[in-house]
């Protein structure tokens, strides 16, 4: 699912040597993620022998739109992403003072504020809005120069909402 967020267009076959599965076992997880709206085929060969697939999206999303509503579906998603994102930070740490860009990357920045509703949907649109133009880029359509970097924000109440 990672390689098809991350713009990768790929059959069964590809996808099954990717993960150790055989292509009919990646076949049908592929049209499972179809069923739950992450996944969908691609433009084929035109002898129609190859059916390639490609991602519904860009990210992972609790809140997503579009029919991928089902959070049973995203939180294993979630779950491998929250695990990649500790091991991609502990590993940008360990090299830290080796990394060129050491003054562009944050590695991770956390702070908890104090949002009403309205401010709440409104950072979450800013911080949309700043990224919306960055999104098309992947591993085939990207900029000579650029680098693959991760960018992951969680906006998450730590308390109930307030009383009215």
């Amino acid at each position: 699912m990672e390689e098809l967020l991350h713009g990768r267009v790929m059959t069964a076959t590809e996808a099954g040597r990717l993960v150790g599965l055989s292509a009919s076992a990646a076949s049908h997880h592929l049209r499972a993620l179809e069923r739950w709206g992450l996944a969908r085929r691609a433009k084929g060969s035109r002898d129609g022998r190859e059916r390639p697939w490609r991602s519904t999206g860009d990210r992972v999303n609790l809140n997503p739109s579009g029919r991928a509503r089902n959070i049973p579906a995203l939180t294993p998603l979630v779950t491998q992403s929250l695990a990649r994102l500790n091991n991609e930070v502990s590993a940008y740490l360990e090299g830290m003072e080796d990394e060129p860009w050491q003054d562009v990357y944050a590695g991770l920045s956390r702070a908890e504020l104090w949002l009403t509703e309205e401010e709440t949907r409104s950072l979450g649109k800013a911080i949309e809005a700043a990224v919306a133009p960055y999104r098309q880029r992947h591993t085939a359509k990207h900029p000579s120069g650029a680098r693959r970097t991760a960018i992951t924000l969680s906006i998450t109440p730590l308390s109930p909402p307030p009383a009215e």
